[in-house]
């Protein structure tokens, strides 16, 4: 099934940032039908304090969700250090255009 450990490690890890990515959605969709709903309902004092509240728990819940997604890419790279983008693996720079060197007489 896994051939080792970083394997399986790898799978949970996988899997853990797929959930993360779908609760964030759903929280920053919270916080934004908050805020929303905070404009629409501006004149109520009910209205607002209720609104107020749903945008403070979606901004809660996308600080603790972005955290754990920190600590999963921290342990990700601690325990597979290969599995991650490496600052290598990207596109690399354009060489600066060789201009000839002529010197004045």
């Amino acid at each position: 099934m896994w051939n080792s450990l970083g394997s399986l490690v790898d799978a949970i890890l996988t899997q853990l940032n797929s959930v993360v990515l779908l609760l964030s959605s759903v929280a920053f969709l919270l916080f934004l039908a908050g805020c929303i709903r905070l404009i629409y309902n501006a004149g109520s004092e009910a209205g607002f304090k209720r609104d107020r509240r749903i945008l403070t728990w979606g901004l809660v819940a996308l600080f603790v969700l972005m955290s754990v997604w920190g600590i999963v890419a921290m342990i990700q790279t601690a325990v597979l250090p290969n599995a991650g983008p490496t600052p290598s693996s990207g596109p690399q720079p354009a060489s600066a255009p060789a201009f000839p060197t002529t010197a004045r007489t």
